[in-house]
């Protein structure tokens, strides 16, 4: 891969001059103020693209190609669009940087609300807004269900993966297990081709470009060992992260379905409720929905766990992208790669929709909730904005008092 090594302006600076590789510390501050007001989902793929193209650190057709990389790998995909930034710009620092950096104030602000949310929830009123905003997450996860499920479900094959994943998940079957057969299944079955590129995202494939990855795996294995010596319930948890953020394909709602299924359904660390006012919490702060991880963490085990589990599930899928990008082409490439993944997709579609099943069917079944569930679907339908449609949620709420 050929990296831009052209004269960068001081850390100081907010942005670097038209055709100049940012430093790193540009990258990091630039990242910082995008992913203070980084909400919605897809909105944040075209805010990153538009951030990047407008100082010229990038042309649109990288940025793009990015996109389809970061849809490619696990993880969530603005996340990991950063990361592919920064790698393009400064190889493996420059990656670190922007993730970081796009990252830092969602985990700092779901830190808080999760260190408030007992306190909160325990009030009358509080009680009543978290009872409104799962009606709300029952409403934004089914609109994200929709809306992957006509992205996606391109034909017969992939829809009938989609509805037998949903079955399957809704029957208790693991997700991983799930998006595994599907991926095998439509690898088989579906047309073999390779998956199309607009952009070269890498160069001649040599060996020092897989030492770092090779030297961070080691770290975190290390690390990991470290924790299960030392303290085996954060070891417990930061490998259901690291298993979480492996398997989110389809970006970060992706990553409910397991969530789900690791956190509740299979150790029982929360109840269905709480886990709901996670994702809630989630949905209100920038940056993907991934980092209710940081609201189980800080459940399960306060700041430390909070800690373990946030960098649990973002660590594993940076790794990734870090160890992907000299031979990203030629994996995706391979005739089984684009059937593969169209079968991984139609099984998240699946997934997605059955945990929206799975978040009505633990909604208390009162008018008030039942109401405010179905006016933020049709708002969401109507094209709303989620944060605006969970801010009405709330408010709605607080008037009923759970009534």
């Amino acid at each position: 891969m050929t990296l831009l090594r052209l004269h960068a302006p001081s850390c100081g600076d907010t942005e670097a001059s038209p055709g100049v590789a940012p430093s790193i510390g540009v990258l990091f501050v630039g990242f910082v103020r995008l992913g203070a007001t980084s909400f919605g989902g897809p909105a944040m793929i075209a805010q990153i693209e538009r951030f990047v193209t407008e100082r010229h650190w990038l042309p649109r057709e990288v940025v793009l190609s990015g996109v389809a990389v970061a849809q490619f790998l696990p993880g969530a995909t603005a996340m990991q669009l950063a990361a592919f930034v920064g790698y393009r710009l400064r190889g493996a620092p420059g990656a670190a940087a922007a993730f970081l950096g796009f990252g830092i104030h969602a985990f700092l602000l779901m830190l808080v609300l999760s260190a408030s949310y007992r306190t909160v929830h325990g009030n009358p009123l509080g009680a009543s807004v978290f009872t409104g905003l799962q009606a709300v997450v029952a409403a934004i996860v089914a609109h994200v269900a929709l809306g992957f499920g006509r992205r996606t479900l391109t034909g017969v094959l992939e829809g009938l993966i989609a509805t037998a994943s949903a079955a399957s998940f809704l029957a208790g079957q693991s997700p991983i297990l799930i998006i595994a057969i599907a991926a095998s299944v439509a690898a088989l079955l579906l047309p073999k081709q390779a998956a199309a590129s607009t952009q070269s995202v890498s160069g001649p494939v040599r060996g020092r470009d897989f030492r770092l990855p090779l030297a961070l795996l080691l770290v975190g294995a290390a690390m990991a060992m470290v924790l299960r010596q030392f303290d085996s319930g954060l070891f417990d948890l930061a490998l259901v992260m690291a298993k979480v953020d492996l398997f989110a394909f389809g970006g970060a709602y992706g990553s409910l379905p397991l969530m789900l299924h690791e956190v509740v359904e299979v150790r029982h660390w929360l109840e269905p409720s709480a886990f709901f006012d996670g994702i809630a919490l989630g949905q209100i702060t920038p940056g993907p929905i991934v980092i209710t991880a940081t609201f189980v963490g800080w459940s399960v085990a306060a700041l430390p766990g909070a800690v373990v589990a946030t960098a649990a599930v973002f660590f594993p899928s940076f790794l990734m992208l870090i160890a992907a990008m000299p031979v990203v082409e030629v994996i995706r490439s391979h005739r089984l790669a684009a059937p593969a993944t169209r079968g991984t997709t139609a099984a998240v579609a699946g997934l997605i929709a059955a945990t929206a099943v799975k978040l009505i069917l633990v909604l208390p079944p009162s008018a008030s909730v039942i109401g405010i569930g179905l006016a933020s679907l049709v708002a969401l339908i109507a094209g709303l904005g989620p944060l605006w449609v969970v801010a009405g949620g709330a408010l709605a709420a607080m008037m009923l008092g759970g009534q």
